[in-house]
């Protein structure tokens, strides 16, 4: 390894994708990458051993959030540049990645185009924001603590969830089956599934699909606490 090498630190929880990162920066002179991490809280363990110049992080960790990481790594580590890895390049994700400390977001559906210049920009000081995102007009944050998008699934909400459905909705944004939470939450699996439709008519939204992706920006600004332990359905 190099003395001019710059030292690499890489955070996703998808274990194809980690390795596609890792081959990526592996590519680049002048780069060294000195761990993987599949969680936050495995980075954070790296760095207290082996700090890094540069870290990379899916905003999108399982429960501790890329988020909250940048927040830790801004306060523990402050001489350590960050740049966050999203699904979705929303300027609500640029607020609350550059909000928590980072230096840059690049989103996932481009980081074949972005990254090389994302990891380039930021690990020389300055900084790096996807451009579609920062194309788009933030509006006003609704009670999730993000702006609604131009598309038609993000207008504005009215309804108010109740408190079980809001718990629902998270869950649903980390990608969890009714079946999963019915049993994460101790209730039967078409209890959920009635949850999950008077979600979507509160929201507006018209397909499974749009609820995700929906259910996943709100988590992305707002992450989900610890998931309870499993209880047995009365």
């Amino acid at each position: 390894m190099s003395k001019s090498n710059i030292l690499v630190g890489l955070v996703d929880d998808h274990p194809m994708m980690r390795a596609g990162l890792a081959a990526f920066i592996r590519s680049l002179r002048g780069y060294a990458l000195v761990f993987e991490a599949n969680s936050a809280e495995a980075a954070l363990h790296h760095m207290r051993h082996s700090p890094v110049n540069l870290l990379l992080s899916d905003i999108m960790l399982p429960a501790m959030s890329g988020v909250d990481l940048a927040r830790t790594v801004h306060h523990e580590f402050p001489d350590t540049r960050m740049l966050m890895l999203s699904g979705f390049d929303t300027p609500a994700a640029i607020k609350s990645s550059r909000d928590a400390g980072a230096h840059g977001l690049v989103s996932k559906m481009s980081v074949t185009k972005d990254l090389a210049d994302a990891i380039t920009a930021v690990a020389n000081g300055k900084e790096f924001w996807s451009a579609s995102a920062k194309a788009q007009t933030v509006q006003p944050e609704s009670e999730f603590g993000y702006g609604s998008d131009s598309s038609a699934m993000f207008r504005p909400r009215s309804a108010t969830l109740s408190v079980r459905e809001k718990e629902v909705f998270r869950y649903i944004g980390r990608g969890l089956s009714s079946k999963n939470i019915a049993q994460m939450l101790g209730l039967s699996i078409r209890t959920i599934d009635v949850h999950r439709a008077n979600i979507k008519r509160k929201l507006g939204t018209r397909t499974t699909s749009e609820l995700l992706r929906y259910a996943v920006l709100a988590n992305e600004l707002d992450p989900p606490p610890a998931p309870p332990p499993v209880t047995k359905r009365k």
